[in-house]
């Protein structure tokens, strides 16, 4: 089973971002606070309901905006599924 696509909705530095993973190695490039470490608190948030910082978790929703969305989709075995948070 694996992340095949994620979506971020005013998630921390994210107005909104598609990312499309593959089957195999994933690897993020990009200068410093550009938002490496969100997207993968993003993967933890839907994983775990909270984040691994130590934060509350309006924190998590974009400087001026209301609310924050992440959907996701998955892989299993030529089976998709797609879920919202």
């Amino acid at each position: 089973m694996y992340i095949s696509h994620l979506k971020l909705i005013n998630f921390r530095n994210y107005k909104e971002e598609k990312v499309t993973f593959t089957k195999n190695t994933n690897i993020l490039i990009g200068k410093n606070a550009q938002g490496k470490t969100n997207l993968i608190e993003s993967i933890y948030y839907l994983s775990r309901a909270n984040s691994f910082k130590k934060i509350k978790d309006n924190d998590i929703i974009r400087f001026g905006e209301n609310s924050s969305s992440l959907f996701w989709s998955y892989c299993k075995e030529k089976q998709k599924k797609s879920y919202k948070d």
